[in-house]
């Protein structure tokens, strides 16, 4: 068993650097709050322009475009567009039962046209703006639902640039069963007040994974004497470090 400290070797300036420099989604969440402390307060303060803006929104609510309106045909008609974009889905599933490049694109292009078609309903033809406080709790819930739907829409678009690795995973699956490709698998294992014996299986559990080049670590970070001496029972590796700093995530 090797023991190691964690935390005696100085940080270098590089990754200072990386640790305080702010993020993008953070600097973007920063702007949209103080966008809209700015836009309430100039609201509450009553400036004509922002009146203005929301008694142009009031009338588009009353008065939507054709094309935003319930249609008015028939019931029956109605359940059509459901039936076909079902339909489509079980020809898809039919004709390319593992997701394919054009597949995958085809299927998040009708959400996506969906989704545009919500948001444009949601936000032309169902706000209440008709005086402040019901602007407040009407633009509050339309905020959080499109805070969702942007999450939602950002995992489609992420979904577009997914590989199909099988072939690569089953020749390199091929490659280390038959010896010619072994590398080094670390395990890493992170603790904090866990009980002994939750360890203890969780160690035995990995080293009895049938791969022969592995090395377990347990990072302990309580640095709990009867942890080390665990350690040092089963023959892993134990590391620690004198501090928890950034918590979990440190560790």
């Amino acid at each position: 068993m090797k023991t190691s400290n964690a935390g005696s070797k100085p940080l270098e300036s590089s990754q200072i650097t990386r640790v305080v420099k702010p993020q993008l989604a953070t600097l973007f969440l920063v702007g949209i709050v103080v966008f809209s402390g700015i836009f309430v307060t100039a609201w509450f303060a009553k400036i004509g322009e922002i009146e203005t803006i929301f008694a142009q929104l009031h009338l588009m609510q009353d008065y939507p475009p054709m094309w935003l309106e319930a249609p008015r045909v028939m019931g029956k008609f109605l359940v059509a567009p459901t039936v076909i974009l079902f339909l489509v889905a079980i020809t898809i599933t039919k004709i390319s039962p593992q997701p394919r490049t054009w597949s995958r694109i085809l299927v998040i292009g009708i959400l996506l046209g969906l989704a545009g078609r919500y948001i444009l309903w949601r936000s032309l033809s169902t706000l209440n703006v008709v005086d402040p406080l019901n602007r407040l709790f009407s633009l509050g819930l339309f905020l959080m639902e499109m805070l969702v739907l942007f999450s939602t829409i950002l995992q489609l678009f992420l979904m577009l640039n997914v590989k199909n690795r099988h072939r690569e995973a089953d020749r390199l699956a091929r490659t280390v069963r038959d010896g010619t490709f072994n590398p080094t698998v670390d395990i890493l294992i992170p603790t904090y007040d866990e009980p002994i014996f939750i360890l203890r299986r969780t160690i035995l559990g990995c080293q009895a994974i049938e791969y022969g080049n592995k090395n377990v670590y347990l990072l302990d970070d309580t640095q709990r004497p009867e942890i080390k001496e665990l350690a040092a029972e089963l023959g892993c590796e134990y590391i620690t470090r004198p501090d928890n700093s950034h918590a979990k995530a440190g560790n």
